[in-house]
């Protein structure tokens, strides 16, 4: 049993992770918004007309389908304002309002990808931020419907001596989202759950590639 602990223990201070409770998760609901002005936490969206739309759609992210109940139909007027802590990648799941046309999220006039949103699907694109804590502020060059931003803090640590030769009683694996998995995914980001014979539970984040 010894050499098994020994050797999760140490194949695990090769994996990138990180505290997967930092990350925050803004799913766009008619509750936040206050005439011109849409506030849920660090995020702040604020448009001449803020319009939501009740609507039932989905988006595979990470290998899991994100289903989405509503979103807000921004102008190129819009501002949206995300306060991170640190080094983030924000992510933006949006489409384009308009039948044909691509539309891009800006930051300081430079769209944040070279990927565009779309008419005919939900994508997911993100912009990647290393400085210190900060408020970022992003606005549509055109008509989005955004239906959800996600903050992704990406800490890099090892596990390091605090779990180091530790008894593991099981190990539960997550998405990103909060789905339970049956099994470690063999591409991508997920989440686990280690929990040690002493009581303690350590929450990672993994990605493999």
């Amino acid at each position: 049993m010894n050499k098994i602990v020994f050797f999760i223990a140490c194949a695990m201070l090769y994996v990138v992770n990180v505290h997967a409770e930092n990350d925050e998760k803004y799913l766009i609901s008619d509750s936040f918004i206050s005439g011109a002005k849409y506030v849920d936490g660090n995020l702040t969206i604020t448009d001449s007309s803020l319009a939501y739309r009740s609507s039932n759609e989905s988006l595979t992210w990470n290998g899991e389908s994100i289903n989405f109940w509503g979103d807000i139909t921004l102008s190129q007027s819009a501002q949206i304002d995300v306060k991170v802590s640190g080094a983030a990648k924000v992510y933006f799941a949006a489409k384009s309002t308009t039948s044909n046309a691509e539309r891009s999220i800006l930051i300081g006039g430079t769209p944040i990808a070279d990927e565009k949103f779309v008419s005919t699907q939900i994508r997911m694109i993100g912009y990647e931020y290393d400085g210190a804590a900060a408020t970022l502020s992003f606005e549509p060059d055109n008509g989005l419907y955004l239906y959800m931003i996600y903050v992704d803090y990406p800490s890099y640590t090892s596990v390091g001596s605090e779990t180091a030769g530790k008894e593991i009683v099981r190990t539960e694996y997550y998405s990103i989202c909060g789905s339970k998995l049956t099994a470690a995914p063999t591409t991508g980001v997920y989440l686990t759950r280690t929990f040690f014979a002493d009581g303690s539970v350590k929450t990672l984040k993994i990605m493999k590639r």
